[in-house]
């Protein structure tokens, strides 16, 4: 109620370090999950110490810490971003960190309370854009101006989820699904457990939907470990990894030579894993962390039998 708490560079190292670590403990692969550093800070500080934040941040977990945790940055609408110095572009140019966190809400939203196309495409392909020229990955870390209760709000919740997915948004994050308050009833799904939408259960067969399925079988085991001599589909899903990640063009026939182990090594290198030249606990994870469109790609085609 009185606004975010500061600190001073030691205080904020504590605190990353105290957070991070109790993460670690609960899974300590860290691809089960990552960080994001604040959210909606344009309300409450300057770009540059926004971007202090980020950057201290990052020296303690990678640098200091030396852990493999993945960190987002961002979380601001677009409007209010810009407004205050073109607050994306700055931690793009001046920060560390790993997921390009965007918020799609009010500035993609008319005078009248629905969806403006051009807003939602110029903000989407921008953000995009800055994706591909930064290498980020995109996360929608907040997303929802529509009256959910009502078809045209509903169907314009849809039309941002469609455009966050086009541009390559790992997440897609609604508020609210569910809410204890009563100020933003309107973007509610449900308040205290109950259904206000008559377009809840559709959304929830669509998140059902959305759900991502991992299939095992003794040819792609993930506690398997894959090195030199290994045969099969889950050597195919390395070598798309290693050709994707490394831009080579590594031969996908699922036998492990000489050329995937150095592939895999090099993967191992970019993303701060021991660089063994095996596959398994912790390089698989990472490698369907990294890639997980891949990973669906190949875990469908063991599904319908294609070796």
């Amino acid at each position: 109620s009185t606004g975010h708490l500061k600190y001073n560079e030691w205080e904020w190292r504590v605190r990353i370090d105290g957070l991070v670590s109790e993460l670690l403990k609960i899974e300590p692969t860290a691809t089960k999950w990552r960080i994001t550093i604040d959210n909606e800070p344009m309300k409450y500080m300057s770009k540059e110490d926004y971007g202090w934040l980020i950057n201290i941040a990052y020296d303690q977990i990678r640098v200091k810490r030396g852990w493999n945790v993945k960190i987002g940055a961002g979380n601001e609408e677009f409007s209010l971003a810009a407004a205050r110095g073109n607050m994306y572009e700055y931690i793009l140019e001046n920060c560390n960190f790993d997921y390009l966190d965007i918020h799609f809400q009010a500035a993609v939203i008319n005078s009248v309370g629905r969806v403006d196309d051009n807003a939602l495409n110029h903000w989407g392909n921008t953000a995009k854009q800055w994706a591909l020229t930064y290498c980020k990955k995109l996360s929608c870390t907040e997303a929802n101006w529509c009256n959910v209760s009502t078809s045209s709000g509903y169907t314009d919740l849809k039309k941002i989820l469609g455009k966050a997915e086009e541009i390559g948004c790992e997440d897609f994050c609604i508020v609210f699904l569910d809410y204890r308050g009563s100020d933003y009833r309107w973007l509610c799904f449900n308040v205290n457990g109950n259904p206000i939408s008559p377009y809840w259960t559709d959304m929830h067969a669509f998140i059902q939907s959305k759900k991502p399925i991992i299939i095992e079988d003794e040819d792609m085991k993930l506690d398997k470990l894959y090195m030199k001599g290994s045969k099969g589909i889950g050597v195919r899903f390395i070598q798309k990894v290693v050709n994707e990640q490394m831009h080579t063009n590594l031969l996908i026939d699922g036998c492990w030579g000489v050329l995937t182990e150095a592939g895999v090594k090099s993967f191992q290198k970019a993303n701060g894993l021991l660089e063994d030249g095996k596959v398994g606990i912790e390089t698989f994870p990472a490698m369907i962390e990294e890639y997980p469109n891949i990973w669906n790609q190949i875990g469908y085609a063991w599904a319908i039998g294609v070796r």
